[in-house]
């Protein structure tokens, strides 16, 4: 150390005479060594030996160091990242004086009064077991907020997604009260755009169907920077635009049709009372809010798209006629032969006048006028290959005497039931 400062000395002759140099350590300790250099020195700056010019922790606050951890870069922020790391409260468990050796500090963890401000052991007044130190932390401890759990009626298709779940009526428009509305989502997307400023930003997409189960229903898509606003918005907007849809006893649609919205396809067909919702989930939802109990419907092209499922739906229920409509628009009966009714002729509808004479080239099917010449792809029924082997005719023709015997048992079960 007297060698460096001596070449110190030398190098600083220019600045006048050097009568001695002081150090200054950082336990604030000073040392004077003399000077043996023929020059004087008149003044002579302090040298205080730092190992760093500026501690990093110093020279930030604490939120700022947590900056750096929790933040996004600009560069993320344009490209809609967020934070993947949230700040942590270090000091939570941690008391003073707790540890091994229990240290008692006055005015911290124990009383000023019972120590006289003098550091030392911790008495065993103040000494907390383990188990009724954790106790305590759990006591102070902030309750993490948990989501309600939501009941499996009320979870929708998957427990991960909002497709399926029910968020309730649309608000109040001025004194109209939607009474008897239920509300599903159907869709919740993500979207983003880029602006000039912030570059991309973020949304989301809510897509609902609303309904009050008696023929009354519309949907709607709402976009906004939260799920709950978007999904608040699409639902007003599908409360806005309802639909009546007149429906078959209650229970199924009055005919098959078809219908094709871009490039998806869907085919309607009615089905008995008690056969229920043999559809996309999209078109089960649907119905349930118009109160179609008895469908059948199959997707054709594109069956992911929900927007252009449910548009494509919603346009075949509106070309619907009932029978009524159908014979004032052709002026003429409309009959209907049905397969368990061994296709005996029923008159449903009648117009007020009916006209006597048919075109030859008129149209009077249901799936002539309804399909748009289309019909539904049904696969080609395969013989199994055991059917050419006689041991199968054996057993057919053994069988064939006990044929419909569980059919015929649940007739006479109804019958009792009935004349009972």
């Amino acid at each position: 150390m007297t060698a460096r400062l001596g070449n110190a000395c030398r190098l600083l002759r220019t600045w006048g005479s050097c009568k001695g140099l002081t150090i200054i350590y950082p336990q604030s300790s000073s040392l004077f060594l003399p000077c043996d250099q023929s020059h004087s020195c008149t003044a002579f700056p302090r040298v205080t030996p730092v190992r760093h010019g500026s501690q990093f922790f110093k020279r930030l606050s604490g939120v700022e160091v947590w900056s750096g951890q929790t933040g996004v870069s600009n560069s993320g922020k344009k490209k809609g990242r967020r934070p993947t790391r949230k700040l942590e409260n270090l000091n939570y468990g941690q008391r003073p004086g707790d540890g091994k050796a229990n240290i008692g500090w006055p005015g911290l963890n124990v009383p000023l009064h019972d120590y006289a401000a003098k550091i030392g052991p911790l008495a065993e007044s103040h000494k907390l077991p383990p188990k009724q130190r954790g106790a305590q932390q759990r006591d102070t401890r902030k309750k993490r907020r948990f989501k309600p759990r939501l009941s499996p009626m009320e979870r929708g298709w998957t427990s991960k997604s909002f497709g399926g779940r029910s968020v309730g009526p649309p608000d109040p428009v001025s004194d109209y009260v939607f009474e008897g509305f239920d509300t599903k989502i159907l869709e919740v997307n993500v979207v983003s755009h880029m602006t000039n400023s912030l570059g991309r930003k973020r949304g989301f997409r809510a897509f609902v169907v609303t309904g009050n189960k008696q023929g009354l229903a519309g949907y709607g898509i709402g976009q906004s920077g939260t799920i709950n606003n978007a999904v608040r918005k699409a639902k007003n907007i599908a409360g806005q635009h309802l639909m009546y849809f007149e429906r078959y006893k209650d229970h199924t649609v009055y005919h098959n049709f078809h219908t094709k919205h871009h490039k998806t396809a869907v085919y309607v067909r009615r089905a008995p009372q008690g056969y229920g919702l043999k559809c996309h989930r999209i078109i089960q939802e649907i119905c349930k809010m118009i109160g179609i109990k008895d469908i059948y419907a199959k997707i054709e092209g594109r069956t992911k798209n929900k927007i252009t499922i449910t548009t494509s739906f919603f346009r075949g229920l509106q070309k619907m006629e009932t029978y009524q409509e159908l014979a004032d628009r052709l002026k003429l009966h409309v009959v209907e032969f049905r397969k368990e009714r061994q296709y005996f002729p029923e008159v449903v509808a009648s117009p007020a006048k009916a006209r006597q004479t048919v075109g030859p080239d008129e149209l009077l099917d249901f799936e002539t006028m309804y399909m748009d010449g289309r019909v539904r792809y049904t696969r080609r029924s395969v013989t199994p290959f055991y059917a050419k082997f006689d041991a199968y005719h054996r057993k057919k023709r053994v069988h064939f005497i006990n044929r419909n015997q569980p059919a015929a048992q649940l007739a006479r079960l109804v019958e009792e039931q009935l004349g009972a």
